[in-house]
């Protein structure tokens, strides 16, 4: 699963504020807050609503040899 930091991560690459990525993704921005700053567990669902916004948006998330990351398109 796709952990805080890589959203985090992600929403910056796209330059996109969080109350951008919140209503991208259909979920309340304090929710996402609460994700991003690690003190939430989110569900699965919640998750995946927000990697879909930023996978539609350009962004890949990856794990290869260990390691985890996200790139966009340019």
């Amino acid at each position: 699963m796709v952990n805080e930091r890589q959203i985090k991560a992600a929403r910056s690459l796209l330059d996109w504020s969080q109350q951008e990525l919140a209503e991208r993704a259909g979920v309340a921005r304090f929710t996402l807050i609460k994700i991003e700053s690690g003190d939430a567990r989110p569900q699965e669902a919640t998750v995946a609503k927000i990697v879909d916004a930023l996978e539609k948006g350009g962004v890949t998330f990856f794990e290869a040899e260990g390691h985890i990351g996200v790139s966009a398109r340019r």
